[in-house]
């Protein structure tokens, strides 16, 4: 059976990983370099070009650690809400949504009603790299189309799910397509990705991008 492998990315910047010492799954840094030590994992693809998350319903998926350890993670749904983002529901035991717990950066299954989910945007290894790239000069720069140099993307801090490029702030549920496609260009291209600013379509902004890796 073919797998699709998911990682999810948090509001402000961090990744759904596994502390393999305590065996948690935790929220960690957005790491450009290195893949989390822990997935979901969907018998089915998100709908191309991405999933409709306010039309469709949940997925099943399973967690899949890249160090096994005995401490079982259950079988889960995404669960889309109206924000074009998603949560996890436990299926296997006690049917309660994963969030944050009082011991810092950790998560577990502990709240019974969606609206108090944490929240997260599926990335896929394509979407991951296309992400990392705007956020690494090393792998890619980016540059308006007058040639000046923009400098990096960072996360924000006080919009969920946002990115600042310059001046710019970029929602990511709504360029997941756009991270995509930059995911996939080889090394040593150079591209032109056009990123939307809001729920408009109408208004974006395109940049000249150079892959360096």
């Amino acid at each position: 059976m073919i797998t699709h492998n998911l990682y999810l990315l948090g509001a402000t910047g961090q990744i759904m990983g596994h502390d393999s010492l305590a065996d948690e799954i935790i929220l960690q840094p957005f790491n450009v370099h290195q893949l989390p030590g822990l997935m979901m994992r969907l018998n089915e693809p998100l709908s191309a070009p991405v999933l409709s998350y306010e039309t469709a319903d949940a997925l099943k998926a399973r967690f899949h650690k890249r160090i096994s350890l005995p401490f079982p993670l259950p079988e889960s749904e995404l669960t889309p809400t109206d924000h074009g983002v998603i949560t996890l529901r436990n299926t296997e035991t006690n049917h309660h949504w994963l969030t944050l717990t009082d011991k810092a950066n950790t998560l577990d299954f502990t709240v019974n009603r969606q609206e108090e989910a944490y929240p997260f945007l599926p990335l896929t290894i394509e979407s991951y790299k296309g992400l990392a790239r705007l956020i690494d000069q090393n792998q890619a720069e980016i540059r308006a189309l007058n040639q000046h140099a923009v400098g990096a993307a960072h996360f924000s801090s006080e919009v969920p799910f946002h990115l600042h490029i310059g001046e710019i702030d970029i929602p990511l549920p709504k360029n997941l397509a756009e991270l995509t496609r930059l995911g996939q260009l080889p090394a040593g291209q150079q591209d032109v990705i056009t990123l939307q600013q809001g729920d408009d379509p109408s208004l974006a902004s395109t940049f000249i991008i150079h892959i360096h890796t």
